[in-house]
């Protein structure tokens, strides 16, 4: 009931289209199918792949993020992080000289390794929680922010067991080792999350295999969702999404798995709309090939900004919802219309400028300074170290030296 009207609107204003790209919401395809029965209908392949993967390994995604949610994992190491800290600013000598320790080899002589605990312990602990910001900007199913996270909890548990049996510092740096080994045990030893982790990781790369055949959103992209996909020709793709459907068929366990031949069922039902012919238009200057767009990503971007801009303004996600909340500032801003709310504003100032001018700038300044110095804000030499995907085992290797 919306978006009819306004497609007639786009009809009546440049006529019919040469075709379609859009996603597969019912929303739009009945639409499509309402105002431009007789147009070529093609299908967003960023979208159609978004959807296969919701559909392959949804239930596994929500059912990690329950599971880590249930044992409050996150929580506890940010509390970890917050201690540690606290611990690693007793020897702020210690920090400058971590990076090229770490990059030196065990044989090279290294400084004393007295203070080097709660500075090891802080900087795995980051290194961890920075695992669910391990992604490409795509978004699920793409980015498996959750999986990403709950691997480096395994990747950290096999370090610190590492450093317990072989570490030669402190006796209270070993202890710090055993109390994050403690906070794992319970989301480690998880076995319903434990098979919810391995069921995604091998379907994700299944996955995976069909975004690397359809050439766009490639497992190690960077274009986010500025994706246009390469230029490849659409036959080549074709050919490529083939050759997959085929390996997922003739392998013995997926081809009798429920979600892999649903799968391959909707890359089917949706084929004529993935991989058609360019279109063919007759203009002055002869016959004129047209491919049409891969993804409709390109005109989406448009939106984002506009999105970026109210979601830091609102803190909300949905652009309806931060509608919603501009609605509820207005009375705030009407307000000072009305004489009776602006004199308590004001307090005996002639205007607003001049009551702004009356705040104590050093107490703005000292709650900026306290900001800058909150206990959860991660040092950049550990913020560093933290984007080191090998950080447990150069740890290992420097303590274990």
């Amino acid at each position: 009931e919306t978006i009819v009207p306004f497609l007639r609107n786009i009809q009546q204003l440049y006529g019919q289209p040469l075709g379609l790209v859009h996603d597969m919401g019912k929303g739009i395809c009945a639409a499509v199918r309402a105002v431009f029965p007789e147009v070529a209908d093609f299908i967003c392949h960023y979208h159609f792949l978004a959807a296969v993967g919701r559909n392959l390994f949804d239930k596994e995604n929500d059912r990690i993020r329950a599971r880590l949610r249930k044992h409050g994992i996150q929580g506890i190491l940010r509390k970890r992080a917050r201690e540690y800290k606290r611990l690693m600013e007793q020897h702020p000598e210690v920090l400058p000289s971590v990076s090229s320790m770490l990059s030196a080899t065990p044989s090279e002589n290294c400084p004393p390794v007295v203070s080097l605990g709660p500075v090891a312990a802080y900087s795995l602990v980051v290194w961890t929680l920075e695992g669910k910001k391990q992604a490409q900007g795509y978004g699920f199913p793409f980015d498996r922010v959750y999986l990403s996270f709950y691997q480096r909890l395994q990747i950290l548990q096999r370090a610190l067991i590492q450093l317990t049996e072989h570490h030669r510092g402190r006796r209270a740096d070993r202890r710090l080792y055993v109390q994050l080994m403690r906070d794992l045990i319970d989301p480690l030893e998880d076995s319903v999350l434990r098979k919810a982790a391995e069921t995604l990781h091998e379907k994700a790369v299944v996955f995976d295999r069909l975004r690397e055949a359809m050439r766009i959103a490639v497992p190690d992209g960077r274009r986010g969702l500025n994706d246009r996909g390469d230029g490849c020709q659409i036959r080549t793709i074709e050919k490529a999404v083939g050759q997959f459907c085929r390996w997922v068929s003739a392998d013995p366990r997926m081809s009798t798995n429920e979600a892999y031949r649903k799968m391959i069922a909707q890359i089917k039902h949706y084929w004529q709309k993935l991989f058609s012919d360019p279109l063919i238009v007759q203009t002055s200057s002869g016959r004129l090939r047209v491919q049409p767009q891969r993804t409709n990503n390109v005109l989406e971007r448009l939106f984002r900004d506009l999105k970026r801009r109210y979601r830091k303004k609102s803190g909300t996600k949905a652009l309806s919802k931060t509608l919603k909340t501009l609605l509820s500032d207005t009375p705030l801003v009407r307000n000072l219309e009305n004489p009776e709310y602006l004199k308590i504003v004001l307090d005996g100032a002639a205007t607003l400028e001049e009551r702004f001018s009356q705040i104590d700038a050093r107490i703005v300044q000292q709650e900026l300074s306290r900001q800058a110095t909150h206990s959860e804000r991660v040092p950049p030499k550990i913020r560093q170290l933290a984007k080191l995907p090998d950080l447990p085992d150069r740890w290992v290797a420097l303590l274990s030296a």
